[in-house]
């Protein structure tokens, strides 16, 4: 997940030292007040740092603006952005949850030894980290909000300084302007909705033992194991012999797509690793909808692989891919990180 990785890094671009004096900087949503030997950047670097944000994010819409002190802003340099990424449900079903995973997310980048505080305020939360190191300070603020189109918009000051001083003006004075903004405890999707990073399948965890999935697939009140071995491919029946697949007749969680007649579950040390979802309506139905959810994709032959998170780790879901094509029966298979690596 690319979310604040697009807060670009405030690099050395080359500049020139005789720019304009710059006294604040500002995107929309977000002012922060400069004090006195800042200038502004020329518009090489904003274009070259435009560039840079589109690179890291390119999901993700930017606005971006910033000042630096001397030649290649050796003595401090200080940016404002501001990122929208559309379909924030993907990162979790209420807004506190999509909350959640960013800052998960970035306290697992950030140094250990960093200072980071997370902070609910004008309607959003606002994560601030501070790092030092004997060259110089790196601090940034970063509000949160998730409007009522279901944007996840970001809005943040990053200042790089060898003083430490430096940075404390900028930080001090930023101010976010108010904009329409959901409460923490709004629902955004359904449990049913197509599963989004970090989560498991309509109920199903990756990395469950194969008790456990039968279990819940019986608690469901769904059959277990129903194959019919007359026209099952040999592979299958090892497989079960050897304890790595199971099969149930539905889902725990009703999936918002339509009707399920069988799921097929795939396990690598008895540890959940891929599942199959056999669904009663047309691939050609169910291919847009993924398109939306998941824009990164490989199309091969009869099928589309859709990246659901390239971060992903161990028991995370990686991917997901569409078997069938037209009017053919829609077969989704997900895939965790671990069950992606090569064999």
């Amino acid at each position: 997940m690319k979310l604040l990785h697009s807060v670009v890094m405030l690099q050395g671009l080359g500049c020139q030292w005789w720019s304009t004096p710059a006294a604040e900087i500002s995107v929309p949503g977000l002012v922060a007040q400069l004090p006195a030997g800042f200038v502004e950047l020329s518009s090489s670097e904003r274009q070259e740092r435009q560039a840079l944000a589109e690179a890291v994010a390119p999901l993700q819409v930017h606005v971006l603006d910033g000042a630096r002190r001397g030649p290649r802003g050796a003595a401090g340099r200080v940016q404002v952005q501001r990122s929208v990424e559309a379909s924030a449900p993907r990162y979790g079903r209420t807004v506190a949850e999509v909350w959640d995973t960013v800052e998960a997310t970035l306290r697992a980048q950030t140094d250990e030894a960093a200072v980071f505080e997370a902070t609910e305020r004008d309607g959003g939360r606002e994560l601030c980290m501070r790092s030092m190191s004997p060259e110089a300070v790196d601090q940034t603020c970063a509000l949160l909000i998730v409007d009522p189109d279901h944007n996840l918009v970001v809005r943040a000051i990053t200042c790089q300084a060898p003083d430490p001083a430096i940075c404390d003006g900028p930080l001090a004075s930023r101010v976010y302007a108010a904009e329409p903004a959901l409460p923490a405890n709004t629902v955004l999707e359904s449990e049913g909705a197509l599963p989004r990073a970090g989560s498991g399948v309509w109920g199903v965890a990756f990395g469950s033992s194969r008790k456990a999935f039968r279990s819940a697939c019986l608690e469901a009140g769904h059959a277990v194991d129903a194959y019919d071995w007359s026209v099952e491919p040999e592979v299958v029946r090892e497989w079960f012999d050897a304890g790595r697949t199971s099969k149930c007749g539905g889902l725990p969680v009703t999936a918002d797509l339509g009707p399920v007649h069988a799921v097929s579950a795939v396990f690598e040390a008895d540890r959940l690793t891929g599942l199959t979802v056999f669904f009663d309506l047309p691939a050609e139905t169910v291919a847009p909808l993924l398109t939306d959810r998941y824009p990164v994709s490989v199309e091969g032959s009869g099928q589309i692989l859709h990246v659901v998170d390239p971060e992903a780790f161990e028991d995370q879901l990686q991917s997901v891919t569409l078997f069938g094509m037209g009017a053919e029966p829609a077969r989704l298979t997900f895939l965790s990180e671990r069950g992606s690596r090569p064999r």
